[in-house]
């Protein structure tokens, strides 16, 4: 249940693991829409990694696709309200590259490009909405109902179900063990924010790394800019074409969801706390 990163890969490593098993991934989604999707989670580590290299054979895919990803950076401003440059930082930056390669993803192309792929290798895709299933007990078939966006009803039958819905938390709400409330979890109260713009000038980051004469690129590796309540990413998921993933997690007991849910005010926030990454934003 589920066509994204998490279903798509278990497809593809079941398929390998085991010839000749036959796979229905259910998902609403069609190609053209999988492709334009703007979610978060393009900064792999290298155990993900590793796992999409040598466990699912993308290695080739990966180098010839994805801007490497050269470690995580960290930032703190010197001065809180003064962030024009990343030498108004202190910065701990990524001497040299990781050991096992690892790679930054651009969501939507990948999970295209491995819906193909899976395709290739006969699993099925249901283009229908899980409405209501059904776990069995003592080793019978589990019941997928499904319907799709013209009213079209199916069920789908399987010795296995696997929950790859992601944040729709598919068995943990059928089931009431689904925990997200910040009592639950230990006062946690964050909310995140972002964007992605094209045509940045990446030197703006560049420049500073390149002064340490590390053997790696500061602006390829996650980096993460730090202040009062909250964090923001920069990540560069498309090297040709200069695109930058930039978003905010911010703890909503320090600063409130909705002044940084718009595009008016996310720019608003970066501009006041971190000028230098509201500059990298506005370049492209």
């Amino acid at each position: 249940m589920g066509g994204g990163f998490a279903g798509l890969v278990q497809a593809l490593h079941l398929h390998r693991t085991i010839p000749g098993i036959r796979i229905a991934i259910v998902d609403p989604r069609t190609d053209v829409e999988i492709q334009a999707i703007y979610k978060v989670g393009e900064s792999t580590v290298e155990i993900a990694a590793n796992f999409m290299t040598r466990d699912l054979g993308l290695a080739d895919y990966l180098a010839g696709t994805c801007p490497p990803k050269y470690g995580l950076n960290f930032h703190w401003p010197k001065e809180l309200d003064t962030t024009e440059s990343v030498d108004d930082y202190f910065s701990s930056w990524v001497p040299q590259g990781p050991t096992i390669p690892s790679y930054q993803l651009h969501r939507g192309r990948f999970e295209r490009d491995v819906t193909a792929m899976v395709k290739a290798l006969g699993v099925e895709f249901v283009r229908a909405k899980v409405g209501d299933f059904e776990i069995a007990e003592g080793g019978g078939l589990h019941q997928v109902e499904t319907e799709s966006t013209t009213g079209e009803s199916r069920t789908v039958h399987g010795r296995h179900l696997i929950d790859c819905a992601g944040r729709a938390f598919l068995i943990g709400r059928k089931r009431g063990t689904l925990k997200r409330k910040p009592e639950d979890l230990w006062g946690l109260d964050t909310a995140s924010a972002w964007v992605r713009v094209k045509g940045v000038d990446s030197s703006i980051i560049q420049a500073a790394s390149h002064r340490r004469r590390s053997s790696v690129s500061g602006y390829f590796a996650t980096n993460h800019w730090f202040g009062d309540g909250h964090w923001v990413w920069t990540i560069p998921i498309d090297g040709n074409t200069d695109v930058v993933s930039i978003g905010v997690v911010a703890h909503q007991q320090c600063i409130a969801f909705k002044s940084i849910s718009s595009q008016e005010g996310l720019f608003a926030f970066l501009k006041e706390k971190h000028q230098v990454i509201y500059d990298l934003a506005m370049s492209g």
